[in-house]
């Protein structure tokens, strides 16, 4: 009995060393996404503010062609 005791002790450890890591996982995947989530915005950003710029400089030429005639 005492060695049964014993042996299920040993297995409900298992289980919440198992628990702690899959947690410890899960927690670790979901910060990489939030950071990954994160570097997208922010490409994006950079992005739309590249396409601001040239969309200026394209309007600005243009005047300027115009401007020239």
């Amino acid at each position: 009995y005492t060695a049964a005791m014993a042996e299920a002790q040993d297995k409900l450890k298992a289980l919440e060393e198992a628990r702690i890591q899959a947690e410890e996982k899960a927690q670790s995947e979901q910060q990489a996404r939030i950071q990954s989530e994160e570097k997208a915005n922010s490409n994006v950003a950079v992005l739309n503010e590249a396409q601001e710029k040239l969309e200026a400089e394209t309007q600005a030429r243009l005047k300027a062609q115009q401007e020239a005639q």
